[in-house]
């Protein structure tokens, strides 16, 4: 049986680093293409981490920018580094963000739904925030099974006594059923993702480009130190 002493999360002092707001990563790219597709007026990030999507957005939207982070030390970062875009610490279901409610035509989430063990209450939490109009959206960025199946992981380095969390992934299938329990139309399409070396911290994940089967094109692909080979989808949900 698993005995778990302490759980944390994964270290974030990478982030603090201005290559993540001159180089944006190409899934930024397709949001903003996938945002543009309507006029909005307002945008909610929550788990903006550094800000760096924030930044990208910044220069290719005309409309009011809201980023939400727990952690003190990325929500400084991004002070410092993204001018003119409102910042507030809090974890997702804080009661200060209950006055962002009904208020924003999209929200996005990046790599936020792998950090709980149910995605459904945090998809219907993000939900709150949308606007109740037709067409304002959730903008979700997680890897995804593409079989039906949903893993729930809690890690450790062999030479710690420290579990840590944030490496959940759950099915394709499971996010579509959530969207339409909560009245959201689902679509998804494959995020393009730059290339990312193999580091120290091999919980980092890194890329991989491969050729599973002579039907198909090589990929890039996620790679993690739990030798997992993951896909990463950018989900649309959005109110009809």
């Amino acid at each position: 049986m698993l005995r778990i002493k302490k759980l944390i999360r994964p270290d974030k002092n990478i982030y603090n680093n201005k290559h993540f707001y001159n180089t944006p990563k190409e899934y930024f790219k397709q949001s903003i293409e996938i945002i543009k597709k309507k006029k909005i007026s307002s945008l909610l990030d929550i788990g903006c981490s550094n800000g760096s999507f924030l930044f990208f957005a910044k220069k290719k939207l005309q409309c009011d920018l809201v980023g939400v982070e727990p952690v003190k030390n990325l929500i400084t970062l991004a002070k410092k580094n993204v001018k003119k875009v409102n910042f507030i610490q809090a974890k997702l279901f804080d009661k200060k963000l209950d006055k962002l409610k009904y208020s924003f035509d999209v929200v996005t989430a990046m790599g936020v739904l792998n950090l709980f063990d149910d995605i459904n209450k945090p998809i219907k939490r993000l939900r709150s925030f949308l606007k109740n109009k037709k067409g304002s959206r959730l903008i979700l960025i997680n890897s995804a099974n593409i079989y039906s199946i949903d893993t729930i992981s809690r890690y450790k380095h062999s030479d710690s006594k420290t579990w840590e969390y944030g490496q959940n992934m759950f099915s394709i299938s499971t996010i579509k059923k959530i969207a339409q329990n909560n009245n959201l139309k689902f679509s998804y399409k494959k995020a393009r993702l730059i290339k990312i070396n193999k580091r120290k911290d091999v919980m980092r994940s890194w890329t991989l480009d491969l050729k599973l089967n002579d039907k198909e094109k090589k990929s890039r692909y996620l790679m993690d130190g739990m030798g997992r080979l993951k896909n990463t989808f950018i989900f649309v949900l959005e109110k009809s």
